[in-house]
């Protein structure tokens, strides 16, 4: 095989075999096609002949990835599959489509990819090529040749012209240009034609032979002493006379390479030989590098050239540097860490010790905590920043501590800090902090309350990280401040972050508030509050408050596919937000969990609970406040655990805010009270919102404040309950009055729409199609319903007519009416509903009003006398007309009429404490 690229990253420019030809059209069903098939032709634009046995083509659509299926993939066999110089190879579907014509000539392999007529890609390259990956993401040296043509999101500079079904992309000069740019290298011709491996072979020329080396070496370093780590680079060659050879590769001076990983290695003056054939080394191969053992302190800056098979001499730099390590195990002189003669080039003290603190390339290595002392400035520089300081060898715990000062250690010196090690800086200027080792831990730990004292922490990747005492805010920058480790804030003041762009801490581990740290206060704090972000994958991070209220931007779980518990300690409350937004986001993870306990949970501003957030709230009390009062949307979507409950909610929404609702996901449970004084609770169905039998409520607002959606209130009294509901922008309260104490539970929701059924039974003339309230009795007493109008009559109401409470039983609404409202269109009023023991929707009914005929005297029934009015009832009563039994204090009513009758719909009421007789038939239905 032959092949050689000159690498542009991995966007490849072919010396070899090309893509000439793209058509996709094949079988499209519009635009008359002009054929049946889709195809790709390749064309060998070498002046060798090329062996493309086992490589591939890849489709892939204009935004997707290429080999996103294995119908996207076609691979050629594994052996015998070659081009001429100048020769071309035609690849088609398989299986003709309808529409369109035959190819003039027979493809020489067929494939299964069904591309696009007007927008896609198409890759060839070699065996190592990735399925379901981009270009950009396609090992380095596997893309021989790529197209992107019409909107494709990638190509070789930019894309071809958009295709049709008549037309094709097909490549300059009989297939022979190739300047790495689709759009130049290509025109979009109509019908066009293929070539296969029996077409006449087009010679592009002879390639100049080539080696091609990457990529540079940047940034390896050694100690005097000690080999470097290895590393490679990639080589590759095309087109080289003659046809077999060999690649001389020639090391510099203190550099050694080798063509297997481990050695054996090949160290000046030697040179390393790579045999070739057929021209070239194709796909490319690594060689290994690193700096010998014998190399010299100080700075590396070397060349490895490559000549052989007739192509100019190809060089690969290194640069990098040698370091002279010494450690602070010398017997202590005066001045500790700053006086030379406490270093040594050995652990055991008896090693040469250096001249200066700002020779280049030198590791000062602190490992003796007794040693770690020093007074004055320690200034441990170097031209390039070649020198640093060392803290801790990786095992042992030790602390060094830059003490107060102007510059105690200079803000130029560079620091890493080892496992268990631990960095204490208490000057207000800080060393360069450069390598922080898993397990290190940095404390900044200035002290100074003043504006002029306040120190600002570096965006950097710690691992644990402390801020002690004095004040301290995040810088604020587009990129986190990372802590792979546990994060303590302790005794710090105005606790904080930038106002833009917001400061964000990217953590991994726990998080602890300690010692009265408090944060930046309101309101020129909430300009500046910070994001938090946990996405630790441990199973669990926690937040210790220990009494801090703790102010952020936004609390935070991003896209992570493992689920994580976030745990708040005890007295860690959490307010939310800024006139910016912020809020909570708990990822798309369904199953990560905020444990809040009996914590309290404050939005301001702006803050939303992110609605495409799944992960969920568990709170065992708290309140639970919305102060909503910037940003034009809603408040987002809180979800709950199953058995979550809090004290309070409370929700006081600004009057400015159109939107002004919290949506609330899963069942809830208000265990002492709720107090509305702007906003809407927005329950997702099925899920209930539920106030304990001691929760009290209290509403501020009234028509823009109340619960939209299912209401249960738990009661143990005989006092009227209120519920505050409604839909949407209209509030429609409901009062259900148990009989008596009983533990009860009733559950409302109002609906802004006709009941599905209108059908009513008499005395009912009519019911609202406007309205109605589903309410159900959960457990417990019977009780009355009491629906009041707001400023709107029901729906065709007269006014000789009453308005009653009205109650869907049986297929049907009936009347329920206890006390009514009237005349029938009058716009305010209260009517209620009888004693009930079956609840179901209510809404309001049209009553035409009867005649009440009352007893009220003493005796016979026919009597006139004992009648209000004279007005004696007819032997059957209909409705709405109604009979009241109330005689006399101490009398009697004695029925002496034959055959009394009360028809369906009369009513017939008998007061307490009255007496009935009955000498004849009395029939009530």
């Amino acid at each position: 095989m032959l092949f050689s690229i000159v690498s542009l990253g991995v966007y490849s420019q072919s010396t070899t075999v090309v893509i000439s030809q793209v058509y996709g059209g094949g079988g499209s069903s519009t635009a008359g096609p002009t054929y049946n098939v889709d195809y790709v032709e390749l064309h060998n634009i070498s002046a060798v002949l090329q062996d493309i046995s086992g490589y591939k083509i890849m489709y892939g659509s204009s935004a997707g990835n290429l080999g996103s299926s294995a119908g996207n993939i076609f691979t050629f066999p594994a052996t015998g599959v070659t081009i001429p110089a100048g020769g071309y190879l035609l690849v088609a579907s398989a299986t003709p489509s309808a529409g369109g014509g035959p190819l003039p000539l027979v493809p020489d392999y067929t494939f299964t990819i069904a591309m696009s007529a007007t927008n896609g890609k198409v890759a060839f390259g070699t065996a190592a090529m990735l399925a379901n990956t981009t270009y950009a993401g396609q090992p380095v040296g596997s893309v021989i040749d790529f197209v992107g043509f019409g909107s494709a999101n990638e190509s070789e500079t930019s894309p071809t012209g958009v295709l049709s079904t008549t037309t094709g992309a097909v490549r300059n000069t009989n297939g022979c240009t190739e300047t790495n740019n689709n759009n130049t290298d290509f025109t979009v011709t109509t019908n066009p034609v293929p070539r296969n491996a029996a077409s006449t072979v087009n010679n592009c020329g002879a390639a100049n032979p080539t080696i091609s080396a990457a990529p540079n070496i940047t940034n390896l370093n050694t100690t005097v002493g000690t080999a470097s780590a290895e590393v490679t680079y990639n080589l590759s060659a095309a087109n080289l006379t003659p046809a077999s050879g060999s690649i001389i590769i020639t090391p510099p001076v203190g550099i050694e390479v080798s063509l297997n990983p481990g050695g054996p290695y090949t160290t000046f003056p030697s040179t390393l030989s790579r045999s070739y054939s057929l021209g070239a080394i194709t796909p490319s191969i690594p060689i290994y590098v690193r700096i010998t053992s014998a190399a010299s302190q100080g700075v590396v800056n070397a060349t490895i050239s490559h000549t052989g098979g007739g192509a100019p001499i190809a060089n690969i730099t290194i640069s990098g540097g040698v370091y002279q390590n010494y450690y602070n195990t010398k017997t202590p002189a005066a001045g500790g860490l700053t006086n030379v003669n406490s270093w040594s080039t050995t652990l055991d003290g008896t090693g040469p010790s250096p001249s200066n603190f700002t020779s280049t390339y030198q590791l000062f290595n602190i490992v003796n905590q007794a040693n770690a002392t020093y007074s004055g400035v320690w200034d441990v520089t170097a031209t390039g920043n070649t020198s640093k300081v060392i803290v801790g060898d990786g095992t042992a715990a030790l602390t060094l501590t830059i003490l107060t000062g102007a510059d105690s250690l200079t803000s130029a010196t560079r620091v890493d800090v080892l496992n268990n090690a631990t960095l204490v800086i208490q000057n207000n200027r800080r060393p360069f902090l450069n390598n922080l080792a898993t397990g290190s831990t940095v404390d900044f730990a200035q002290t100074g309350t003043s504006t002029s004292d306040t120190i600002k922490i570096p965006v950097l990747s710690f691992h644990h990280l402390k801020l002690t005492n004095g004040i301290k805010v995040l810088t604020g920058s587009t990129n986190p401040t990372t802590i792979r480790g546990n994060f303590t804030v302790n005794n710090v003041i105005n606790f904080n972050g930038a106002p833009s762009p917001f400061s964000t801490i990217n953590s991994f581990g726990d998080i602890f508030f300690t010692n009265g740290t408090t944060f930046e206060g309101n309101p020129s704090g909430d300009l500046n509050r910070i994001t938090l972000a946990l996405n630790g994958n441990s199973g669990s991070q926690s937040i210790v408050g220990n009494g801090t209220t703790i102010q952020l931007f936004r609390l935070r779980r991003d896209t992570i596919s493992s689920p994580e518990d976030i745990n708040l300690g005890a007295n860690t409350n959490l307010i939310l937000g800024n006139n910016a937004g912020g809020g909570l986001q708990l990822g798309t993870n369904a199953a990560t969990t905020l444990y809040m306990g009996s914590n309290n949970l404050s939005f301001i501003g702006g803050a939303v609970s992110t609605t495409a957030s799944l992960g969920k709230i568990d709170c065992q009390g708290g309140a639970y406040t919305i102060n909503k009062s910037t940003v034009a949307n809603n408040a987002g979507t809180l979800r709950f655990t199953p058995g979550s409950y809090v004290d309070s909610l409370i929700l006081n929404f600004d009057p400015t805010q159109l939107k002004d609702s919290i949506t609330i996901a899963d069942n809830l449970l208000v265990f002492a009270g709720m107090k509305f004084t702007r906003g809407r609770v927005v329950m997702t169905a099925p899920a209930v919102l539920s106030m304990s039998i001691n929760a009290t409520y209290q509403q501020i607002g009234t028509d823009t404040a109340f619960v939209d959606g299912k209401l249960k209130r738990n009661t143990a009294f005989n006092g009227g309950y209120f519920f505050p509901i409604g839909k949407g922008l209209v509030y429609r309260p409901v009062v259900i009055t148990p009989i008596d104490a009983t533990p009860s539970a009733y559950t409302a929701e109002y609906f802004q729409a006709p009941y599905s059924t209108l059908t009513f039974n008499a005395p009912l003339t009519g019911v609202s199609n406007s309205e109605y309230w589903d309410i159900a009795k959960n457990s417990g007493t019977n009780a009355t319903v009491s629906l009041s109008l707001n400023g709107t009559a029901v729906p065709g109401a007269l006014s000789s007519e009453e308005v009653g409470v009205a109650h869907f039983e049986s297929g049907n609404w009936v009347s329920v009416t206890g006390t009514n409202i009237t005349p029938g269109n009058a716009t305010t009023g209260t009517a209620v509903s009888s004693v009930l023991s079956t609840f179901s929707p209510f809404t309001f009914g049209r009553i035409l009003p009867g005649i009440t005929y009352t007893f009220n005297g003493t005796g016979n029934w026919s009597n006139a006398a004992n009648w209000s009015g004279g007005l004696i009832p007819p032997l059957t009563l209909t409705a709405p007309n109604i009979i009241v039994i109330n005689p006399s204090l101490g009398g009697e009513c004695v029925v002496d009429v034959a055959n009394q009758h009360i028809s369906p719909g009369a009513q017939f009421t008998i007061s307490a404490n009255a007496k009935l007789r009955l000498l004849n038939n009395l029939n009530i239905q």
